[in-house]
């Protein structure tokens, strides 16, 4: 009788854990077979679009230069002259500046075409034209020797310039100077006074450098033109640097349910989303709850939707979220805008958790509160809730999710149609889906508290939900899940998951492969695991899921506490594993000031391994030259 017992409560949970994600897993032979080859990437990219409809005059015999604009698609872009011809002396460069010294006057018709750097691009052409005037001359009524022309007409050289974005000790700065009028190219540098030590000034006007200490200086600086005899402007400008944020070695207890992660969170912003990284007054948009889309976007005409600032920036945009709740009975908000490699199109919240996004009705199969299609963006600082399957869903590639709170996901089953995600379909609170071997490759997710998700018998909602490779999930709270705190499955490989606090789900963590396919080469150090019902570490292999493990995959470093759970492996091995309490400050619900920092004594402090380890904690505490701590929070 025992035996019928354990062999029939082993079927069961075959059936619970290979019913996890899109459909249900079929219990396959252990035999791994070889990888199928990738899909191709159905991740959606803006339209390519050419910005420069209209083009300045030029002069016989004076420097020409312009840099045609587009934006969407992917950069870099590729530009040519589709058909006609530009005047002569004037060429057009593969980046798109058309530059040179015209020869002769007259109004020249000709077309250009811009391609992306899609590995299918997008390509679009469009008329332009450009008049080139002659040199403008006067003489005598008879002619004498000292009858002249007179010069070129041309327009008064203006330094453009007159603020500086802040500087903050110990980051990278990147500012470029700006004129207008004479003839370009210009030459820059400083009349008098000096820049802050450690960023210099080039000729071509770029301020960059690393600054090595605080205050406000005061400087300026003189553009002169291309001309035989040029203009020159002189002007004077401030540049102010901040001192480095700075955090106690030892925080204080911090509360991982309220707005207490505000500074480090406005830390986070101020050494991301600068100049240093493509961000400018010019390229910096606003969203509020209480704007409108028929707004310009800016700070005090703000937009109301994150859809239509997608839509309406180029890639590379910053695009600043007001505090307020934006609710609905169906999906609150679909992104499908990308940025791109060099500059993600990022989507910050103005404060910690100070956007809201809260769904109250969408309880079809497979639904989200929050979806991203896009590729190269980022999405931070935001609250999301709801009675949708997911709260995130991001489909694309290299994006980055940081300091969100995600929670009260799935909530009940109380009305749900059979169809809900507790049947076997799959839901999460950062859910990635399951129908592509690249969905949400090279993404991050980073410093996010996600609790209360799913509800009671539902071991398929979980936390966080992956499903390819080289994905980074590192600092991330999550408490009482139905499903797993974190579940890598379908074409999990290659991924890193490191320094997360997994508190009372079914699993801790759970991993495997449907048919065809291995997990293999995961990493998975310096987790600290309590309170989960089923394993704090399921290797979800042959005999669970009908398909074996991968090789290369490693636990090093863990707490695996949770004393009635234990661990399931098949093939992995545990090293330098402690299964002791965490001793964490507040073991509660973040919603009810739960903290999952540790008590003095803990046996988390120092017990970590460097290896994998994020650079800093959930708070911005430095990891580096000291011993890591298990789980999120460094002493």
């Amino acid at each position: 009788m025992k035996r019928l017992l354990a062999l029939a409560g082993l079927l069961l949970l075959t059936a619970l854990i290979t019913g996890c994600g899109t459909g249900s897993a079929k219990v396959q032979s252990p035999t791994a077979s070889t990888p199928k080859s990738a899909p191709t990437s159905t991740s959606t990219v803006s339209t390519l679009q050419l910005a420069s409809s209209s083009l300045p005059k030029g002069t016989v015999g004076s420097g020409y230069s312009l840099t045609l604009q587009a934006t969407g698609g992917t950069a870099p872009y590729t530009w040519s002259v589709a058909s006609g011809s530009l005047p002569v002396g004037l060429t057009l460069s593969t980046s798109g500046t058309i530059s040179g010294t015209a020869t002769s006057s007259g109004a020249f018709s000709f077309s250009v075409t811009v391609k992306d750097a899609e590995s299918t691009p997008q390509a679009v052409t469009s008329a332009l034209s450009l008049a080139v005037v002659a040199v403008s001359t006067t003489s005598t009524s008879a002619p004498t020797p000292t009858s002249t022309s007179t010069p070129v007409s041309v327009q008064a050289l203006q330094l453009t310039s007159s603020t500086l974005t802040n500087g903050t000790v110990g980051i990278a700065y990147s500012a470029r100077l700006s004129a207008s009028g004479g003839t370009a190219p210009y030459n820059w540098s400083v009349a008098s006074g000096s820049l802050p030590a450690g960023l210099a000034l080039s000729p071509s006007g770029t301020i960059s450098g690393t600054a090595t200490s605080s205050g406000s200086f005061s400087f300026s600086v003189t553009v002169k033109d291309a001309e035989s005899t040029p203009q020159a402007v002189t002007s004077a400008l401030k540049l102010t640097i901040v001192a480095a944020p700075t955090t106690s070695a030892t925080p204080p207890p911090v509360s991982t349910g309220s707005a207490t992660f505000s500074a480090a969170y406005a830390a986070y912003i101020a050494a991301n989303y600068g100049s240093a990284q493509g961000y400018t007054s010019a390229n910096t948009y606003y969203v509020s709850a209480t704007g409108s889309d028929s707004n310009s976007g800016s700070a005090s005409s703000p937009w109301k939707t994150l859809s239509h600032a997608g839509s309406a920036t180029p890639a590379c945009a910053l695009i600043m979220i007001g505090s307020g709740s934006w609710t609905s009975t169906s999906q609150v908000v679909s992104l499908s805008s990308s940025g791109t490699s060099t500059c993600h199109k990022a989507f910050v919240s103005q404060t910690y958790a100070g956007a809201a996004f809260s769904s109250t009705g969408d309880t079809g199969n497979g639904g989200a509160v929050f979806s991203l299609n896009g590729n190269y963006v980022d999405i931070a600082g935001i609250d999301i809730s709801g009675t949708a399957c997911a709260g995130m869903m991001p489909s694309g590639t290299y994006n980055n999710l940081v300091y969100n709170r995600v929670h009260d996901v799935a909530p009940n089953a109380s009305g749900q149609a059979s169809g809900y995600c507790g049947n076997g379909t799959g839901g999460g609170g950062i859910q990635f889906p399951g129908a592509s071997t690249n969905t949400g490759q090279h993404s991050n997710v980073l410093n996010n508290v996600i609790w209360n998700i799913g509800y009671s018998g539902d071991v398929w909602t979980h936390g966080i939900y992956i499903v390819s490779q080289y994905q980074a999930l590192q600092n991330n709270i999550i408490y009482n899940v139905s499903g797993g705190c974190i579940q890598a499955y379908h074409y999990p490989s290659n991924d890193v998951i490191t320094n997360n606090v997994l508190v009372k789900c079914n699993w801790g963590y759970i991993v495997g492969a449907e048919s065809g396919y291995a997990a293999s080469n995961m990493t998975f150090n310096n987790n600290a695991m309590a309170g989960n019902v089923s394993n704090d570490i399921q290797e979800c292999g042959a005999s669970y899921c009908g398909v074996a493990m991968g090789s290369g995959n490693t636990y090093s470093n863990n707490d695996t506490s949770s004393t009635s759970a234990g661990n399931h492996l098949e093939g992995g091995t545990l090293v330098n594993n402690i299964t002791s309490s965490p001793s964490f400050v507040d073991e509660a619900s973040p919603a009810s000031g739960g903290n999952f920092d540790v008590n003095s004594g803990s046996p988390l402090i120092g017990a970590g391994t460097s290896s994998n380890a994020p650079a800093a904690d959930i708070l911005g505490v430095s990891r580096q030259g000291t011993a890591v701590n298990i789980g999120a929070f460094q002493e």
